[in-house]
């Protein structure tokens, strides 16, 4: 950065390197600017600065500023430091940027970012040196927010994958056992034995799928788990969770329901994680189910909303009032009421499908009546490609 002087100086006495009044920026000039504003000559002698570098850093009346030297407002130590830099930049020419740490003169200390040019006469000949503090104690704040943020989320990360191993270990132990007695590796089992066995090995799976997701939430923001998003059907994605809950729904005597198809989705896909997307459908399919009563019934629709699919599960429980449901919706939250919304601590289950909807751009809405039931719909961008729904992996 280098700078002509072609304006007329608003005062002050003639630069000692060689150079006239009229070689300095104008008061007018320099007050314009927002920043702290300041002119050295070759003698690193202040000749020009506006209110900002005057009152606010050095604490003085500008007219007191022009004419000395930096180390007549700080330590000697610390205008050393700033000097040196502008002897190097002197005599190297070119533009200088560094941040220095300073202390304001109301007290406050921060962290500015100095960005300093020669200054040249109209003849091309150095008069001397044109700063500009502009002040990133905000910045470094951030960026130290951020890091902190950082190390966080990794320790999380840690934790979720040593969580992950110590539940699947004993977990994978359960199974195995019940998966041999059901075989009757141990012994002859009776038919509702094995019953009760399946249920073992079904619930084991489902928790397995479970903690798979929760690590699939914690690491959303990984780049290299983005192979994971595939081109799905939306009909087709309703269709296969009916079928995954179909044996729940036969044992609690509760209808299951496709809705008819919506003609304008037919050429349209959504780009999700499939397997977030199976346990998004599936964990509303299992709750609805679960707490409707015995010749209630539970339905699943997908349909065009604008830029969005939207996928809705529906129940025929007794449904709750709105500010229940706004709070059912807050982390592990875990209240009274019917339907979906009646599962054991609901909050935690719909706060990883709403976590899931959001890591792929969707959202989760609830609306219950009293005494008519309960709609979850969970929307998701849809992909408007006529490709035929080819599949990336």
């Amino acid at each position: 950065m280098e700078v002509a002087g072609t304006t007329t100086a608003g005062g002050g006495e003639a630069g000692r390197g060689g150079a006239g009044s009229g070689d300095w920026p104008s008061d007018m000039v320099l007050e314009a600017i927002a920043d702290p504003v300041f002119i050295k000559d070759t003698d690193l002698v202040y000749r020009a600065c506006n209110a900002q570098f005057a009152e606010v850093v050095l604490g003085r009346e500008r007219d007191a500023v022009i004419g000395r030297r930096t180390a007549a407002f700080m330590g000697t130590w610390i205008a050393e430091v700033h000097e040196s830099r502008d002897r190097a930049l002197l005599l190297d020419g070119g533009a200088q940027t560094y941040e220095a740490d300073i202390r304001y003169a109301s007290g406050a200390r921060g962290r500015a970012r100095f960005v300093k040019g020669l200054l040249r006469d109209r003849a091309g000949a150095v008069i001397g040196i044109l700063g500009v503090m502009h002040d990133v104690s905000h910045e470094v704040e951030l960026n130290r927010a951020r890091a902190r943020a950082e190390q966080a989320n990794a320790a999380k990360d840690r934790f979720l994958v040593n969580m992950s191993h110590q539940v699947r270990t004993p977990l994978n132990t359960m199974l195995g056992y019940a998966e041999a007695l059901s075989l009757g590796m141990v012994g002859d089992v009776t038919a509702r034995q094995r019953e009760h066995l399946e249920s073992i090995q079904r619930a084991g799976r489902q928790l397995e799928e479970v903690l798979t997701v929760v690590l699939d939430v914690a690491h959303q923001g990984d780049p290299s788990r983005r192979e994971t998003v595939t081109a799905l059907v939306p009909d087709e994605v309703c269709a296969q969770a009916l079928r995954q809950v179909l044996p729940e729904a036969e044992k609690a005597g509760v209808a299951l329901v496709m809705e008819e198809s919506d003609p304008l989705l037919a050429e349209h896909r959504v780009w999700v994680d499939a397997r977030a997307m199976r346990h998004i459908l599936r964990s509303l399919l299992a709750s609805a189910i679960a707490f409707t009563r015995s010749g209630g019934r539970v339905s699943v629709s997908a349909r065009l909303d604008r830029d969005r699919v939207a996928f809705r599960v529906s129940d025929s429980g007794g449904g709750l009032a709105g500010d229940h449901v706004r709070a059912i919706l807050d982390r592990g939250h875990a209240g009274a009421g019917s339907g979906m919304l009646e599962t054991p601590a609901p909050g935690v289950g719909l706060t990883i499908v709403k976590t899931l909807a959001a890591a792929m751009g969707g959202s989760l809405d609830l609306d219950s009546v009293p005494g008519r039931g309960t709609t979850a719909t969970v929307c998701l961008p849809v992909d408007r490609r006529r490709d035929g729904g080819r599949r990336r992996s």
